[in-house]
């Protein structure tokens, strides 16, 4: 028996499509509240349900935009390792950007990246990243950093998918949470040496290839 088209549950096609849409749209943002702050709503009250949680997965991504904009500037990366991640500031500044219209649209605070260095290393710190910008040693410090943003993030997105109800927020999440794994192992795959004889699949990708179910920190 076929159900009522108001009764019938969205197609995997239907919810992918409105994720799309979601993820594509990239809106000014209005009054914008500090990264470390709590989310809330319009009239100052505090943001529940899926308003809080998309707000904190923008609280990340803000920061690991940041992140990764501040790493570069700092010069510490080899070229290879440049050329390696190029790219991944402006997929987290999309990431941003499609958070802030959907935190925006569920009618939470959006969330204003770090006003400084000092503030970026406070929340670095305050999610157990122990790496500071501004104190990166070289190519190793700056990419462990890399990867505990991108394991936080992960960790956030995680989070978030355990109690988002709306199909848009959800594909949406779970997309930038894929995203996110694969920035953490291409930027693992640069901490490997590879050995002088290593052809087309050396065994060190192995350590690099994030787990089929990923969690992240959290």
């Amino acid at each position: 028996m076929t159900a009522a088209a108001g009764d019938r549950s969205p197609t995997r096609r239907e919810m992918l499509a409105a994720g799309a849409v979601a993820g594509a749209a990239a809106l000014a943002a209005p009054s914008l509240a500090p990264a470390g702050a709590a989310a809330a709503s319009a009239d100052g009250s505090s943001a529940t349900g899926d308003g809080a949680l998309l707000s904190r997965v923008l609280s990340m991504s803000v920061l690991a935009a940041y992140v990764y904009q501040q790493v570069f500037a700092e010069g510490v990366l080899t070229g290879s390792e440049r050329r390696a991640l190029e790219g991944f500031v402006e997929q987290e500044r999309a990431h941003v950007a499609a958070l802030r219209a959907a935190v925006a649209a569920a009618g939470a605070t959006v969330v204003a990246p770090p006003s400084s260095i000092h503030v970026a290393n406070q929340h670095l710190a305050h999610r157990q990243i122990s790496e500071r910008l501004g104190q990166l040693r070289g190519a190793g410090d700056a990419l462990g950093l890399l990867i505990a943003v991108e394991r936080s993030s992960i960790g956030s997105c995680y989070v978030a998918l355990r109690g988002l109800t709306l199909s848009t927020a959800i594909v949406l999440v779970a997309r930038i949470m894929a995203d996110d794994a694969q920035h953490e192992a291409l930027v693992t795959y640069q901490r490997v040496t590879l050995p002088p004889h290593a052809l087309k699949f050396p065994a060190a990708l192995a350590a690099a290839a994030p787990s089929a179910l990923v969690s992240g920190s959290h």
